[in-house]
């Protein structure tokens, strides 16, 4: 009995319950309900919802009581996942080609960078002029930027503050662009890393509280990125002094406006004409957006005529609206479903590969398809996680060429001391 134990000199039993204790461990549907506790604290909050024009303003919002049957049954079917979702532990270990990956990244990231730091359309104040501006190149190196801090943390950080150095610089410049979203699933991913194997009650609280802090920084940041791109330091500082702190954050939360969806899908009975989901085994093709139209049906454009004619902004997603449209109450179990499938696949490769390149690529894409897919579709959390996979794939081969060609003394090299 191996599940049993001996206290003070007797035999303890562990009931079943017990013994599927490691099911609070922070596993990847732990993420999904923490998330979803955040995406869904509009219905318990309900009294407002904040928007931005030239003038921060209040909107009072009702929600349907349907809506928060919706929620509860989606928050149990969390558990159960979690609950069932198996016991066994991640292995992070990395051993083959560290070096080699190392000098890969950091080329990868030195390239992309500069073509980022290149790219005037990125540093101006209107949102929309930065995403048409953006490319692949550009998606490369946000990846690369979240890689790189992973990669130095499961490579020993101390032999690895080139690659730190360059990814973290990476990720503030990023945040200067005006994407909050690389630095949050960073941090997600690391949590995930480091706290894996552990008991969430193990797990000291200030670590918790940093979190929280995080997420409000990024939240108040959100109201003033644009001054701070304007160079309008004394606007931004008033703007948090003077508006509040408090309330600049929650002008930065995006879960209000995300919420809606799935209230506005409820309480219409609204279901979509038509639906991208089929094309989510062609999107794992790499550039296949170049022969599939992705964004023909997508349940966001469906929507946001109806019922969000009044934001001039974008709005986002909501996968739980996505699946309660087009499958009703049998869509819920089956997104948490779908959801635990793909972690648990991606956790058992992990166990599988000894590449800090392709471990770290395989946890950001757990992220996307566990905390930050509260705010995409289906099929953009998987254009998002085979984007970073890629991103890992292009390091990993990019060393092993060079392993190749150091082994066979094409030509000589001594690594600096950095890369050991």
């Amino acid at each position: 009995m191996t599940n049993d134990r001996r206290k003070g000199g007797n035999l303890v039993m562990k009931t079943p319950l017990q013994r599927k204790a490691s099911w609070l461990m922070p596993a990847p549907l732990f993420y999904l309900l923490v998330s979803s506790l955040i995406y869904f604290s509009p219905y318990v909050l309900s009294s407002f919802d904040f928007i931005r024009d030239s003038i921060s303003s209040r909107i009072n919002t009702s929600y349907d009581q349907e809506t928060g049957l919706v929620v509860l049954f989606a928050l149990v079917s969390i558990l159960i996942g979690m609950f069932l979702y198996p016991s066994k532990q991640v292995n992070f270990s990395t051993k083959k080609q560290v070096n080699f990956e190392s000098i890969a990244l950091t080329i990868l990231l030195l390239g992309t960078g500069a073509y980022t730091l290149l790219t005037p359309e990125l540093y101006l104040a209107n949102k929309s002029d930065v995403l048409g501006s953006t490319n692949r190149i550009h998606l490369l190196f946000y990846s690369l930027c979240s890689l790189g801090v992973l990669f130095s943390v499961l490579s020993n950080w101390k032999n690895q503050l080139v690659v730190l150095m360059l990814s973290g610089g990476g990720l503030l410049l990023i945040l200067y662009i005006g994407h909050r979203s690389a630095i949050a699933i960073t941090v997600l991913s690391l949590s995930y890393l480091v706290f894996r194997n552990i008991p969430v009650r193990k797990i000291p609280i200030r670590y918790f509280l940093m979190a929280i802090g995080i997420l409000i920084f990024l939240a108040a940041y959100k109201s003033i990125y644009i001054a701070v791109k304007l160079g309008a330091f004394d606007l931004a500082r008033e703007r948090l002094l003077n508006g509040g702190f408090i309330e600049a954050a929650l002008i930065g939360l995006e879960q209000f406006v995300i919420f809606l969806h799935l209230d506005y899908v409820v309480s219409n009975d609204y279901t979509p004409e038509c639906s991208n989901l089929w094309l989510i085994p062609v999107s794992l093709i790499p550039f296949s957006n170049l022969v599939f139209d992705g964004s023909a049906c997508t349940f966001t454009d469906q929507i946001k005529p109806m019922f969000f004619e009044q934001f001039s902004g974008g709005v986002g997603a909501n996968i739980w609206a996505e699946f309660f449209a087009n499958f009703g109450y049998i869509g819920i179990p089956m997104l948490v479903l779908t959801i635990g499938l793909i972690t648990l696949t991606i956790e058992r490769v992990i166990n599988r590969i000894s590449s800090p390149a392709l471990t770290a690529g395989l946890i950001v894409s757990i992220m996307h398809f566990t905390f930050y897919i509260q705010r995409k579709e289906l099929l953009g959390a998987f254009i998002s996680g085979k984007r970073v996979i890629i991103a890992a794939l292009l390091v990993f081969i990019a060393g092993f060429i060079i392993k190749e060609i150091t082994s066979k003394r094409l030509i000589h090299f001594d690594y600096p001391a950095f890369f050991r």
